[in-house]
């Protein structure tokens, strides 16, 4: 029995529970083939641990924050746009058309990007043809977005904070807690599936068949 789990990739893994091996078990995916497999009765322990994945890793979904007041106001102003979202441009030019893209995850940028540790949202532009996370405190600089009301900065404000305080922060706490029973979250490898550095640098897997 396994009490807490790290989500992975769903390639070449056992069909059963990931908890318990029960053989009745779905998906809770992040993103494509990447989640944790588990019975209805450990479902929401799987949620638990996806939730709580991404609170380590910088990460929320559209509807998790949909139903918040400070994403509510914000949406809306976002569907108001008739031109779009406004965003700076890696040439520093200011484009209009931009629109958000809320089936991709809103995301912390990384410590090495140009934007460490910000919280960013995926948009696209008008014409469908380019995509790019933008930093959501963006929206307050008034190069962007200029006679900005005390309303507006309010509503990005609230944003953030919700994002900086930890959508899954509960998750997180409820993670821990489990850890403590299980001291090895990493599902284990089926037999002859062995892991595999990449000339990319990623690591894959792959099913070695021994000879009869």
């Amino acid at each position: 029995m396994k009490y807490a789990l790290e989500p992975c990739r769903l390639v070449m893994q056992t069909i059963h529970c990931f908890y318990c091996d029960a053989e009745d078990a779905r998906i809770c995916s992040i993103e494509y083939l990447f989640g944790i497999r588990a019975c209805n009765q450990h479902f929401p322990w799987a949620k638990r641990d996806c939730k709580a994945y991404m609170h380590r890793n910088g990460e929320a979904e559209y509807d998790d924050l949909k139903a918040l007041p400070a994403f509510i106001k914000f949406t809306e102003w976002a569907e108001s746009l008739d031109d779009g979202f406004q965003i700076e441009r890696s040439n520093g030019s200011i484009d209009s058309g931009w629109t958000w893209n809320v089936k991709e995850l809103l995301q912390r940028f990384p410590q090495e990007s140009p934007y460490p540790n910000k919280w960013g949202i995926h948009v696209t532009s008008r014409d469908m043809s380019l995509n790019r996370y933008v930093p959501l405190e963006n929206f307050l600089r008034s190069v962007i977005y200029p006679n900005q009301t005390p309303e507006f900065r309010t509503m990005i404000t609230d944003c953030l904070f919700v994002l900086l305080q930890g959508v899954y922060s509960s998750e997180e706490t409820a993670y821990q807690d489990a850890l403590g029973r299980f001291q090895n979250p990493i599902v284990p490898e089926l037999p002859q599936v062995f892991p595999v550095l990449m000339s990319d640098g990623t690591t894959g897997r792959v099913l070695l068949r021994v000879p009869n």
